[in-house]
């Protein structure tokens, strides 16, 4: 690396700035044969094409819990791409009929898994396992788990961008926020 040794009180000079930029630049990823980046307030995947999805035994699959545009006419709508989460149907979502969520305004679209936390499994009920927007990051508390799957931007009254996290959703009790029991 072709870093220039800057110390405390030493005058920072052009020819230091331009070293710094171009060692960030060559060590910067730019493109993918094969595949693209998806960028998220989380973080950046690399998302190679048929290389498939952990756990799918299929070279086709897409991003578990997809996003994709559904709104319609000025109702601001994304569709979740059907799945189970630990082995069961989110409240409201079959293999048969599209899922749904209104937005309205930019959100981050997250999966809610509901904890007992007397047994550490996952709570009983339809609406144990559910998706929510949100305009704000959530930050799990002491029985709900906030799974972040992907985010939908909108602007000038429509939807411009979706970003999916494409990860798939594991609850975990051990992530639940210990510092309010």
């Amino acid at each position: 690396m072709d870093l220039p040794q800057i110390e405390k009180g030493m005058t920072v000079l052009a020819d230091h700035i331009n070293r710094i930029t171009r060692e960030v630049r060559s060590n910067q990823i730019v493109g993918v044969v094969g595949g693209n980046f998806m960028r998220a307030p989380g973080g950046t995947s690399l998302i190679v094409s048929g290389q498939g999805v952990v756990g799918s035994t299929s070279s086709t699959s897409v991003c578990p819990f997809q996003l994709t545009d559904a709104s319609a006419g000025s109702t601001l709508k994304v569709n979740i791409q059907y799945g189970q989460v630990a082995g069961r149907n989110p409240d409201g979502m079959t293999p048969e009929t599209p899922y749904n969520l209104t937005i309205t305004a930019t959100s981050y679209i997250y999966c809610v898994v509901l904890w007992n936390t007397d047994t550490m499994t996952i709570a009983t009920g339809s609406t144990a396992i559910s998706f929510q927007p949100s305009s704000l990051v959530l930050a799990n508390t002491a029985d709900t788990q906030y799974i972040l799957v992907g985010t939908a931007v909108v602007a000038s009254g429509a939807i411009s961008q979706i970003i999916n996290v494409c990860s798939a959703i594991v609850p975990n009790p051990c992530l639940l926020d210990w510092s309010s029991v």
